[in-house]
């Protein structure tokens, strides 16, 4: 079986696989950060938001 298949198939299925994994650590490693800056985004509006209120009741 492994005489058969050339060595190349091999490393060259490694590659992909180490390529797809690092894309998709990637990938999620961004959505990751963007989801914190919106997050970060909405806090800080919100509390813009309540300093407002709450500069207005006074």
């Amino acid at each position: 079986m492994t005489e058969s298949t050339p060595m190349c198939f091999f490393e060259l299925e490694y590659t992909v696989c180490v390529y797809t994994y690092v894309y998709t650590c990637l990938s999620l490693y961004l959505i990751i950060e963007w989801l914190i800056n919106e997050l970060i985004c909405i806090i800080i509006t919100q509390n813009k938001h309540s300093t407002k209120k709450s500069t207005t009741k006074k």
